[in-house]
């Protein structure tokens, strides 16, 4: 996963993205020291005079100073300094210098892992600027000096990295925080100095060096070519407190990579062409690539490679992006179905190589059943002959099942508002919005899959809210699948931390509850799982506010065959919004605001049930393909003008198994005569004798609906419509009812 460096203050310059190189260093420039040597000697500025004149940071003569703040918020990374800066010494800097600062992760007390080896990447250092200009800059590390230094008195030694130089455009006054990406993350092993080399005339800048409160003796230096000076103690100003020169990275040992599958699971089932997703755990550790592998008669061969592991991220504040992190399409060549490994390593910038492996079943062709002949909303009438078709070599039976579709299905869903969780400052009851520094904009996510939870808590799976022997309150819930998905740290939640987060929670509180996950779903996804296994959905757009959004209730009366009628829960408020899903080809379309315009869903995540709570009523299995698998409508059980939806399950030789749904309304209506029990298009005794056997022998019912047979339309079929028929066959009785 790729985490963009992040700037807390409005004026900073992030020189990853505004730096111009000007090339390697050259000969004149400070070089690091020789050994044995505490001090560096370059061109000579002796007549300069150095003194000091400190003002709080909040002078009237520094304009447009803003509050100050770490420069770097990686989600774990240590920013490495003293303490927070809160005055500026003027007067000092001049440029065509050096400024050390010492750094040990055990010594200073920031809130990451203090584990060497540490990986720095970053070095940094917070000025107040004056006025615009531009300023040329070169970071690098030092060893510390193991002859001339003492334990209470550290001094660099060699040089261990050197950056290029580069030129920083200043566009106005203001406060600071400059930092250089290291063109190649260098680890240390022990205590070391971020350096910086400022080689430009800072004067017409009038800089300021930022400096918290607390001076330390061998902590920080100034070298402009007359060798090393201690700035805390020196012959021109002793500095009142250190500056606020930092270093950024992250402690190797604590902070590997661990990526994980999420796509397909252990045990899932591959296809050609499915995408293979994994999830990078440690959001801090910036990496360089994944390279996908599958295991093969002793040997790993490699199908895929992913450069770009920046992943989407649904803040539901800003419209969400279409990266889709670390991820492969499984294309492999002359492979045969079967079980196999399959490998993801992870690459860092430090060439650190971590893997995950799982075990999967390659079928070449899939298994599932596809309706022939049949649209979803088609009408039907009489005993038609269902068929199904199967790509998949080797099936060996097809069951079939329906089962009644009321005019709409409404999962009840409780409508929590994302803007009542994310309290930071103790006030739930203040909006907790992220202009106050809380996060209740960024809930989504986490009050949506906590309705979800609820729904199926309520339906006796209350494992999902346990927290140990405890059940969890809706606000705990919420705030449990905010630490699970990250969502405060990441400021919304990224689709691989929530996919991960969940799948994870779900299968360590039973199991009982599944997610079925997918990128750009379709409407046979979408009808699997809402209308075949009644599963909860979500669906995640990207625009306008990039969030998710759960389906509430599907109207099946008014639905075309590419166009449903749904209401959905909006956590932006807290409500339901009445909208519309398209079909288009294998994508589909939601209207959201403004207007029900329409976007794209980028990912969908259904969670049912694992084991079948749903009884389809079987008509039919086929055991043999030669005429194609197929089975009979059953007229004498369905019901003029209901809907349907009509299950194809598939079995293959090797256990597996495969659903289809297909959505249908029986109508008769303009095709039968009630009276005409026997489907004869005419009425005469023998639908009487029609009728009595049906009523007391077992015979057939009527076709093509039972409802031919109600020849007095009084709603049944029993011996007074018998008696209707004789009467108006044999003695002028009144016709049977249109």
């Amino acid at each position: 996963m790729n985490r963009l460096t992040q700037i807390a203050v409005p004026l900073v310059v992030a020189l990853t993205i505004f730096a111009v190189s000007l090339g390697s260093s050259t000969s004149d420039k400070p070089v690091a020291p020789a050994a044995g040597k505490a001090a560096w000697h370059a061109k000579s500025q002796t007549s300069t005079v150095r003194h000091g004149t400190l003002k709080p940071l909040s002078s009237e003569a520094v304009r447009t100073t803003a509050p100050m703040h770490k420069a770097f918020n990686y989600a774990s990374n240590c920013t490495v300094y003293v303490e927070q800066p809160v005055q500026a010494l003027y007067d000092w800097m001049v440029g065509d210098e050096i400024y050390y600062a010492y750094q040990d992760l055990q010594f200073y007390n920031f809130n990451c892992d203090t584990t060497y080896p540490f990986v720095v990447t970053h070095i940094g250092q917070t000025l107040v600027l004056n006025d615009a200009g531009t300023i040329n800059m070169q970071v690098f590390l030092a060893t510390v000096d193991p002859i001339y230094s003492s334990p209470a008195c550290p001094v660099p030694y060699e040089m261990i990295y050197l950056s290029e130089e580069y030129a920083v455009d200043i566009p106005e006054a203001g406060v600071y925080s400059i930092a250089i990406a290291l063109e190649q993350p260098t680890p240390v092993y022990g205590p070391y100095f971020a350096c910086i080399y400022y080689g430009s005339d800072m004067s017409a800048l009038y800089p300021g060096l930022a400096l918290d409160e607390t001076p330390y003796l061998c902590i920080n230096y100034n070298d402009w070519g007359e060798g090393l000076t201690d700035l805390a103690q020196n012959d021109y100003y002793n500095f009142p407190g250190s500056i606020h020169l930092f270093s950024v990275g992250y402690s190797k040992t604590g902070l590997q990579p661990q990526p994980h599958f999420i796509m397909p699971g252990d045990s899932g089932v591959v296809l050609p062409g499915n995408v293979i997703w994994v999830a990078e755990l440690r959001d801090s550790v910036q990496y360089e690539s994944a390279g996908f592998e599958y295991f093969k008669a002793g040997q790993w061969y490699k199908f895929g490679a992913d450069f770009d592991g920046r992943i989407a991220l649904r803040s539901g504040v800003e419209p969400a992006t279409t990266d889709d992190g670390w991820s492969s399409f499984w294309q492999p060549y002359g492979l045969t179905e079967g079980n196999y490994l399959l490998r993801v390593s992870v690459t860092d910038f430090d060439s650190t190589f971590i893997s995950d492996t799982i075990s999967v079943y390659y079928d070449l062709k899939p298994l599932e059943p596809k309706f022939s002949g049949r649209t979803d909303k088609m009408a039907t009438c009489g005993a038609e002959t269902v068929t199904v078709a199967i790509q998949d070599e080797n099936p060996i039976a097809v069951t079939f099942g329906y089962r009644i579709l009321p005019t709409y299905e409404d999962r009840s869903l409780q409508l929590l508002r994302r803007n009542d969780y994310g309290d930071a400052n103790g006030n739930a009851n203040d909006g907790n919005h992220e202009y106050n520094g809380e996060y209740g904009e960024y809930y989504s996510a986490p009050a949506l899959f906590a309705s979800f939870f609820k729904h199926w808590y309520d339906k006796g799976y209350i494992e999902l809210m346990a927290d140990g022997a405890n059940i969890l309150t809706i606000p705990q819930m919420v705030e449990k699948l905010a630490q699970i998905f990250k969502t405060r740290s990441s400021l919304g939640t990224e689709d691989d931390d929530l996919v991960y987060g969940l799948t994870d929670h779900l299968k360590t509180h039973s199991g009982r509850i599944v997610a079925d996950v997918k990128r750009k779903p379709d409407w046979e996804w979408f009808k699997a799982n809402y209308l075949g296994k009644q599963a909860t959905i979500a669906l995640a757009i990207r625009n306008p506010f990039g969030h998710w959004l759960a389906v509430q209730k599907v109207d099946y009366t008014s639905a075309r065959s590419d166009s449903f009628p749904v209401t959905y829960y909006d956590p932006i408020g807290g409500l339901l919004r009445e909208s519309f899903l398209l079909v288009r080809g294998d994508s589909l379309l939601l209207g959201y605001l403004p207007n029900n315009t329409k976007y794209p869903v980028d990912l969908g995540i259904a969670l049912h049930t694992k084991l079948e709570t749903i009884t389809y009523i079987t008509f039919g299995s086929d055991f043999d393909p030669i005429n194609g698998w197929k089975a009979t409508l059953p007229v004498s059980s369905l019901l003029q003008g209901q809907s349907y939806l009509i299950r194809a399950r598939a079995l293959d030789a090797n256990d597996k198994v495969a659903e289809s749904y297909w959505m249908m309304k029986y109508d008769c209506s303009g095709t039968f005569r009630h009276g005409d029990a026997n489907g004869s298009h005419d009425i005469n005794i023998a639908d009487a004798t029609y009728i009595v056997e049906y009523i007391f022998t077992g015979g057939p019912a009527p076709v093509p609906v039972r409802d031919a047979g109600d020849a007095n339309c009084n709603g049944a079929i029993d011996v007074s419509d018998v008696v209707y028929l004789i009467a108006y066959i044999f003695s002028g009785g009144p016709a049977p009812c249109p």
